[in-house]
């Protein structure tokens, strides 16, 4: 019996969360509110948090990537935030996570019903 799981954000954590719980096995769905991966490494002017149009990350590029997906020399060594953004959008594109995720999907309420858990999109 395969296990379904769901993953709420597609942020960093969640789109390695994501990554994970595919090569595990798990009939995953990611679950983000709005219409891109990244999390707040996206700018938008809009009422949610994110980072500012020239947001420069305070970390090495070679310390923030994923252990299993190297940054590109074309990367800043301190990263921007569209640089940022762009590596998660090209993650994604790498391990082929796109068809697990479910983009302006605001996850309202996730609650156990009997044996199982519910999340209400």
């Amino acid at each position: 019996m395969t296990v379904r799981v769901a993953v709420v954000g597609g942020g960093p954590l969640g789109l390695a969360a994501l990554k994970n719980f595919k090569e595990d096995g798990f009939e995953v769905t990611l679950y983000e509110s709005r219409n891109w991966v990244g999390g707040l490494w996206k700018y938008s002017d809009d009422a949610a948090l994110s980072t500012a149009e020239n947001t420069i990350f305070n970390s090495s590029k070679y310390r923030t990537a994923f252990s299993d997906f190297p940054v590109t020399d074309d990367m800043d060594d301190f990263p921007t935030a569209p640089q940022l953004h762009r590596y998660m959008e090209r993650y994604c594109d790498h391990f082929d996570l796109w068809p697990s995720i479910h983009l302006n999907s605001p996850v309202k309420e996730v609650k156990r019903v009997g044996e199982k858990w519910e999340v209400q999109i």
